[in-house]
């Protein structure tokens, strides 16, 4: 074995010093600082190969096969020492230079001695030790061979550590019978780790690193009837929860919420020793591009390498289907066409009874359309939640940890005061609950020096940082084709541009250029259009290439044609204008959503107010609401006053959504009362009223007195509701404004009972209010359902959400609302009303958890009684009308039964 070992390494290690010679002025050094970077470089070259020994031992061949597979990769990969332009074509990528060199079939000596499976391995790893090394030393010569320069030693055990893990993936997959599987899922966990480790170690931008070195995992919701009733979050929660059990999973997320990060950790944790499995993961943006739409057994094939494919049967599919070793995850359904989504749905139903109980995620933004409601009952939704505290303090801390950006001086931070600083401004929280929006707002915190005004500001930095005005700044001279900082945003905004228009989320390198050299026209002849390419991927990592290009994050992109639409000066291919009237005739198209949002946030508040109320006057009430609240902060109080005028006058619930309120109290109304409600558009495309509506109570934007206004009785209700729920409503006079208003839909015996505990809660409890004057208020507007006052005030009693209160202060504030006794109903004969008492809880509750409202009464009244200043009477005579109720259900439940 020792042979094998200096072969290897004395492979490598000549390939590696072959590169760095026709790529650096290395041999131009004297013969001493050549000794120091030579010795350097081999410890880097024995640090990552060393792994690769285990690894063809544990292949069981013979070192005459070992010996021949080494040098068919040297072999192959000597073209490329000489031609370096070659690697970088290949994004630096191994893996990805092996499929550019074996499109047409693999070497016929390792056809011959059936080695594929062992070659498709080996030689990714070894061009990747040749496709990195060289690029961190050529890094480092710009860095002008210092001393102390760690990116290669970072970079050699990045490497190493990647095909270690590789290899403790491949053990569990050994056990598998299917040696075609075995070879094609370790085939695939390969591509996939590389892709993930490899793209960060070039990173010079927020958003790019390891994932596992940056990844903070979000909570994902389910919910039913506005209750949460599953929460994921944890790793091995979604592991199990999408992967391991047969599941059928819409994830939903904000614009940089994670969805796609998430979506790629979730492939690669598919395809590690965490399960035994194939996982597909599908970019549908990707599939528009093919035309017609692929069949399970062609999806499946594509996945896997060219290599492989001919040996896979469509009973080897149907195989596999049946023994659920496939995961599906579709990522990115919101980049559709609006014009095929019809179809992709009717696709993605397709394959789900195609491959009968393979778990599938889809992920998506939310929609304008209804197209993923569309799909059968056997799917659910489910909601990527933004950043909580603590997670932001996570990724805070990996983000100095891990980013390249910094040096090793600048890491310690204190993530938690940092968190605080950035959430103490109100303009900012907001961001950074969004993973993107984070990092990009550290990069600007960390450069800048100061934070940003907004959302749309904090992506104007960026983006103008990236372009080179922070390298200005630190007297960095980066700048190889000689463009101003205006001519580089120019290019990338007709790039975003077109991609936008023609609903395109990446470019071949020929279309790509094609459209670089008419902006370079434009501008007068400014470069040869592949080296501004070129720069502009390796300099401002905005946009990600060669070969085929993209923007580093769609958002980036829908800033730029945001900006174009402030400017409104700027004309597509038809020579029309792309500004805010182009918005608008877009408005209900949601791949422009995020540009209008974004542009609301660039453009002339006069401008933003004309739109917002066009869509307000219009048929488009959500959106104008939407950027109402978006901008609130901008507007002047009259604007802001005449808005809510004609917001109240306009606005309608149209039943197409819903919010609900969960309760405490009896079996039959564990659901809780349910009421009209409209959607509000924002960044995230679905937002219920909810925050809109108590933003405008809590700030005063919506008094009482404006019920009085509202032409919707929907609308009337809703806010009825919502002044019940939030509002300032301790007076009688308030509390009575409100009632009047509330039409008979909300006073319903479901909302009955939620009214009257919302009141004993909120309102009763307080000291200095009429409180016998409200109750018989309730009595007189509610005088059908009166007896649920009762029942309020009973679960009110005996109730233990302490909060911050002791058992103590507790007992003491549910004894004062004993004095309301003698002005509540007790004459209840109603069989069916009594009878609703024997089984109080909440939906969450077990039969078990279950009890007798009027017996627990009694109970807990026993129990106060020592700690009270109030009268034994009050107490004996209230437990005697408890006794009394009891008694009365059971004599009306005994003659049911006797009937």
């Amino acid at each position: 074995m020792a042979v094998i070992e200096e072969v290897l390494l004395g492979v490598s290690a000549s390939l590696v010093a072959s590169t760095i010679s026709a790529t650096t002025e290395y041999v131009t050094l004297d013969i001493l600082k050549k000794r120091k970077i030579k010795n350097r470089v081999e410890n880097a070259v024995v640090e990552t190969i060393e792994p690769l020994i285990p690894f063809l031992k544990n292949e069981n061949i013979s070192e005459k096969n070992q010996e021949l597979l080494i040098n068919t990769c040297r072999d192959e990969l000597t073209p490329f020492t000489e031609d370096s332009t070659k690697l970088f074509e290949n994004s630096l990528n191994g893996q990805v230079l092996y499929d550019s060199l074996y499109e047409d079939g693999l070497p016929q000596v390792i056809v011959a001695e059936g080695l594929e499976s062992i070659y498709s391995i080996l030689f990714p790893r070894i061009a990747t030790v040749l496709c990195q090394i060289p690029s961190a030393v050529k890094d480092w010569e710009a860095n002008a061979w210092k001393a102390n320069y760690g990116k290669l030693d970072d970079i050699a055990m990045r490497i190493r550590d990647m095909f270690e893990q590789l290899d403790s993936s491949n053990k569990r997959k050994v056990e598998l019978d299917d040696d075609l599987f075995r070879s094609i899922v370790r085939d695939r966990t390969q591509r996939v780790k590389m892709d993930l480790d490899l793209a960060g170690l070039r990173a010079d931008k927020a958003f790019t690193g390891k994932i596992e070195d940056f990844f903070v995992h979000p909570e994902i919701i389910h919910t039913e009837q506005n209750e949460v009733v599953h929460k994921v979050k944890k790793s091995k929660e979604s592991l199990t929860r999408f992967v391991q059990e047969s599941r059928y999973a819409i994830i939903y997320g904000d614009p940089g919420a994670g969805k796609s990060t998430w979506a790629r950790w979730l492939e690669a944790e598919a395809l590690s020793d965490k399960w035994y499995g194939l996982a597909v993961r599908v970019e549908l943006r990707g599939l528009a591009s093919t035309g017609e739409l692929p069949s399970v057994h062609k999806l499946i094939r594509s996945s896997i390498s060219q290599h492989f494919r001919e040996n896979v049967s469509a009973d080897k599919i149907r195989e596999w289907i049946a023994e659920r070793s496939l995961f599906f995850v579709f990522d990115g359904f919101d980049e559709v066409s609006p014009s095929r989504r019809d179809e992709y749905v009717g696709w993605i139903e397709g394959l789900r009874i195609a491959t009968d109980n393979c778990s599938i995620v889809v992920t998506s933004r939310e929609l304008t359309t209804e197209h993923l409601s569309d799909l059968s009952e056997q799917w659910q939704m489910w909601k990527m939640r933004p950043f909580d505290k603590n997670r932001i303090s996570e990724y805070i801390k990996l983000w100095h940890e891990n980013t390249p950006l910094l040096h090793d001086g600048v890491r310690d931070v204190d993530p938690e005061i940092l968190a605080r600083e950035l959430s103490s401004d109100p303009v900012i929280k907001p961001l950074t609950s969004n993973p993107l929006l984070l990092s990009t707002l550290l990069m600007v915190h960390h450069l800048d020096g100061r934070l940003p005004d907004g959302r749309s500001q904090l992506y104007e930095r960026y983006v103008d940082g990236m372009l080179g005005l922070w390298d200005d700044r630190r007297n960095v001279a980066n700048d190889r084709v000689g463009l101003s900082l205006q001519s580089k945003k120019l290019i990338l905004t007709k790039l975003a541009l077109h991609f936008h228009l023609n609903e395109v989320d990446q470019l071949d390198e020929v279309d790509a250029i094609s459209v670089v050299d008419v902006c370079c026209n434009e501008i007068g002849g400014a470069g040869d259009s592949k080296n501004i390419l070129s720069e502009l991927c390796e300099r401002s990592g905005l946009i990600v290439g060669p070969g085929v290009y993209g923007f580093v994050h769609k958002s980036v992109c829908e800033y730029l044609v945001a900006a174009i639409a402030v400017q409104g000066c700027v004309c597509d291919q038809n020579n029309r204008r792309v500004d805010r009237f182009r918005l608008y005739e877009n408005r209900n198209d949601d791949r422009w959503n995020v540009v209008i949002f974004l542009w609301a946030g660039l453009a002339p508040e006069a401008d933003v107010e004309e739109f917002m109320f066009k869509c307000l006057k219009e048929d488009s009430f959500s959106l104008g609401v939407g950027l109402f609240a978006d901008q609130i902060n901008r507007f002047q109080p009259k604007i802001k006053n005449d808005f809510i005028i004609e917001f109240l006058s306009r606005g309608d619930t149209t039943g197409a959504h819903t919010f609900g309120f969960g309760l405490f109290g009896p079996k039959t109304k564990e659901i809780g009362p349910i009421i009209d409600s409209f959607m509000v558009r924002s960044l995230s495309q679905r937002n219920n009223a909810f925050q809109f509506v108590l933003h405008c109570i809590d700030s005063g934007l919506i008094s009482v007195a404006d019920l009085s206004k509202v032409n919707s009785i929907g609308l009337k209700d809703f806010l009825a509701i919502f002044f019940i729920y939030k509002g300032n409503i301790y007076s009688i006079e308030c509390l009575d404004k409100v009632f009047s208003q509330m039409s008979l839909k909300v006073k319903t015996p479901n909302w009955s009972y939620w009214v009257a505990l919302t009141i004993v809660e909120r309102v009763l409890c307080k000291d200095g209010v009429q409180k016998k004057e409200i109750t018989e208020l309730y009595k007189n507007n509610f005088s059908d359902n009166a007896h649920y006052f009762l029942w309020a005030w009973m679960s009110y009693i005996i109730s233990y959400d302490y909060g911050e209160l002791t058992f103590d202060e507790i007992c003491k504030s549910r004894i004062k609302m004993l004095s309301l006794y003698d002005v509540l109903n007790w004459d209840i004969r109603e069989s069916g009303v009594l009878q609703e008492t024997k089984s109080w809880g909440d939906k969450f509750s077990s039969e078990e958890d279950r009890f007798d409202l009027l017996s627990k009464f009694n109970d807990i009244l026993s129990a106060y009684i020592s700690l009270s200043d109030v009268s034994e009477n009050v107490f004996e005579t209230v437990a005697r009308k408890v006794s009394f109720l009891i008694e009365a259900r059971e004599c009306l439940s005994k003659k049911e039964k006797e009937v």
